[in-house]
């Protein structure tokens, strides 16, 4: 499972962390399965996403576009 979070997700500042559960709910296809739950190779890596370097020049131009058409005609 890969998640993906935004640039301002709702536990900032928490540290980061995998939570594994055993709800121990029985199968309704296997009752008499024991209910036991192994997890192999489980990983926490937080990678952070770099800008594209075209972000900030599209963001400047756009900007630069916006205060031209807010300026008064004389």
């Amino acid at each position: 499972m890969t998640f993906l979070s935004g640039a301002n997700p709702d536990l900032i500042g928490q540290p980061l962390a995998i939570r594994l559960v055993n709800l121990n709910i029985v199968d309704a296809l296997f009752p008499s399965s024991d209910l036991e739950v192994d997890f192999d190779k489980v990983r926490l890596s937080a990678v952070p996403v770099p800008v594209p370097p075209l972000l900030p020049w599209l963001a400047l131009a756009l900007g630069g576009l916006f205060a031209g058409a807010r300026r008064p005609s004389s």
